[in-house]
């Protein structure tokens, strides 16, 4: 019986472990909160700035951790704001661990000392041009905990310059 326990008991701390979250957010001015943009795509404009976040639910253990950008156009500032103690969050210009990651350079290195519920960083994300640029952040094994897909869109007065040229070029061709 006591085997059993201890058995179960082992079990359930690994399911804990494996549950364990850091999840990307980001900051919404218009309702002054952070919203998780899970399995959707959050959709921006070029040249726009955005705070992306890491938030915990108080498993996630002590380590370091790795936020980077895996492709496209855009960049991580260096605003970085630490918001929960025992956490310390550094932009770090290593090539061979962002490639390791399969992100690029620099990227966020992130460590957390215990375990802290919320937002515990955050930082702004410049967009440098049109496309998809996916971000994720990975535990110190490599292990992908959490993505975000930020599709960067045309502003509407771009896309409306394109249409009125398009139909000059269509109109020219007709004549």
């Amino acid at each position: 019986m006591m085997k059993k326990l201890i058995t179960t008991m082992m079990l359930l701390a690994i399911v804990a472990g494996a549950n364990a979250a850091l999840t990307l957010v980001v900051w919404d001015d218009a309702s002054g909160q952070w919203v998780d943009y899970a399995n959707s795509t959050l959709k921006i404009t070029p040249s726009t700035t955005i705070i992306i976040g890491v938030q915990s639910d108080a498993t996630q253990p002590a380590g370091l951790y790795a936020l980077g950008i895996s492709e496209g156009p855009g960049e991580f500032l260096e605003n970085i704001s630490v918001l929960q103690s025992g956490v310390t969050a550094i932009l770090m210009d290593d090539a061979p661990t962002a490639a390791s990651l399969s992100i690029e350079n620099p990227y966020i290195a992130l460590t957390i000392d215990g375990s802290n519920d919320g937002v515990l960083a955050s930082d702004e994300f410049h967009c440098t041009g049109e496309g998809d640029v996916p971000l994720a952040i990975y535990d110190d094994d490599g292990n992908l905990l959490d993505d975000l897909i930020i599709h960067q869109v045309p502003e509407p007065a771009t896309l409306a310059l394109l249409g009125l040229g398009g139909l000059l070029l269509r109109k020219r061709r007709s004549v």
